[in-house]
């Protein structure tokens, strides 16, 4: 049954939320009509606790709900976190790239420039020997 439909007959039973009496609770404490209505008092107070388990379980249901949306909505954040920090690892990325070619400059490129140095010494000695005069002149001399 729906909620508002329960509350209805819980209501005739006995009293509404503001203390005014219900129809059948009006029929059972009336004094004219008393006397027909006391065999029937029992089954209003048993229907009335129907009520209240009825609107109990209403409410159970209701917890349940919200329950399970409180469980999705946990779920997606747990997701949406994991997807924050996959994000983070990939920008991390960056910074090791960085770190990688500050070591490459400071380490690799300080060997190749050293080298490079090197070859343009060597390169500026064999200079003199571009032409063949002064090959031979040079060599023949150092050989004697």
């Amino acid at each position: 049954m729906e909620k508002s439909f329960i509350q209805d007959v819980a209501e005739s039973v006995n009293m509404t939320q503001d203390g005014i009496k219900g129809s059948l609770l009006k029929s059972v404490s009336d004094s004219t009509t008393a006397d027909a209505m006391l065999p029937f008092f029992p089954y209003f107070k048993v229907l009335y606790k129907l009520c209240q388990m009825g609107m109990t379980l209403k409410k159970k249901q209701s917890l349940q709900r919200k329950a399970e949306t409180s469980k999705r909505e946990l779920e997606e954040l747990e997701i949406s976190q994991v997807s924050a920090q996959r994000l983070v690892d990939n920008l991390g990325f960056h910074e090791r790239m960085t770190a990688q070619a500050n070591r490459i400059r400071s380490s690799e490129l300080a060997t190749m420039v050293a080298k490079k140095e090197q070859l343009e010494q060597k390169m500026r000695e064999l200079m003199i020997y571009e032409n063949e005069q002064a090959f031979r002149q040079q060599y023949f001399q150092a050989a004697f």
